[in-house]
């Protein structure tokens, strides 16, 4: 029962627009992505976690449109975060790559991706030419924001429903409230999932290190038996041969 509520709660996720990859980077090898935008204009939102080593050996993450477009590429320093961007040339693959700065060893990684189709209502979203984050700013209402507004995401404009339409309204806050239930729960499989998939890693890691250390000691281990079956043979024969001299023989 608790696994098909596993399995549901993934199904669950996968059709609310959320993936979530666990994996170990392996040296400076880039690990990618990909991502099925349904309509030109989405937000990709992805949150980040990293082994610990990232703050001494960075990890750089690039996300690609599917016309070819960097729309993001940053250094992180940092185990955990998140980096968010807009896509709007077309629908279609959007890759995310990540790659360690590290040319040896392996480094745990989980990237927990978020698209979202927009609506941007009377929002414009904005590059701060200091920082280089985005914000939002509604030319109406003068308002600016380091946040996605409501009214960018998903299509939903709350603001705008009349006082008629009220019902609906509350009915529309119910299912958020159960949609961030199933969400919780999801997260909690998820988390589970993720140190399951870690202790297994850790073990083939374990067992990969065992194995290469039987496999030296066997090689070793022939080694020597085949110099010991060079070399005892010429040592009997040097003997007999000094034993023929000695006796006269030869």
């Amino acid at each position: 029962m608790g696994r098909m509520l596993s399995v549901a709660l993934l199904l669950l996720a996968a059709a609310c627009g959320a993936d979530a990859y666990y994996f170990f980077m392996q040296g400076s090898r880039m690990e990618c992505f990909q991502e099925e935008l349904k309509r030109k204009r989405s937000v990709v939102h992805v949150d980040y976690q990293f082994g610990e080593e990232v703050n001494t050996m960075p990890v750089r993450i690039e996300i690609v449109t599917p016309k070819g477009t960097k729309i993001v590429n940053e250094q992180i320093t940092k185990s955990t975060g998140s980096v968010q961007a807009t896509s709007s040339d077309q629908a279609g693959a959007l890759s995310i790559c990540v790659q360690w700065s590290k040319n040896t060893g392996s480094l745990k990684a989980s990237l927990d991706v978020q698209v979202h189709v927009t609506n941007t209502g009377d929002w414009k979203e904005h590059k701060d030419p200091a920082s280089g984050r985005t914000f939002y700013h509604n030319p109406n209402t003068k308002e600016s924001t380091w946040t996605l507004p409501s009214e960018f995401t998903d299509g939903v404009r709350i603001a705008n429903v009349d006082a008629s339409e009220s019902p609906k309204l509350e009915a529309s806050k119910q299912e958020i409230e159960m949609y961030m239930n199933y969400m919780d729960a999801i997260r909690a499989v998820i988390d589970e999932i993720q140190d399951e998939a870690y202790e297994i890693m850790d073990f083939q890691i374990d067992f990969k290190r065992e194995a290469d250390s039987t496999y030296s000691g066997v090689f070793w281990m022939a080694m020597l038996q085949l110099c010991i079956c060079a070399v005892v043979p010429a040592v009997q024969t040097w003997q007999m041969k000094k034993m023929f001299i000695k006796k006269k023989l030869v």
